[in-house]
């Protein structure tokens, strides 16, 4: 009977360890400030296995940030916004 506690542990280990193996490695980096959101929009994309077009960058008031619009602008805008 003590047997079968051990087993749901022992299994519950293993898909940690499995599903750690599966995680993509990821540097984590601040944005640089004179890049265009559009150059980390593509990075974030493949980095992650999404199709392009997944990540959107949204203005305080609601629009679409455009992909040649600055880090520093955007940081700037959700700062006064």
């Amino acid at each position: 009977a003590g047997m079968s506690q051990e087993i749901p542990d022992v299994l519950a280990d293993v898909t940690e360890v499995e599903a750690a193996k599966t995680k993509p490695k990821v540097k984590s980096r601040k944005f640089r400030s004179d890049v265009a959101l559009g150059v980390y929009q593509s990075k974030l994309e493949k980095m992650y296995g999404m199709p392009e077009g997944s990540i959107r960058f949204i203005n305080p008031d609601g629009t679409l940030a455009h992909p040649s619009q600055l880090v520093r602008t955007f940081r700037r805008r959700h700062k006064d916004g």
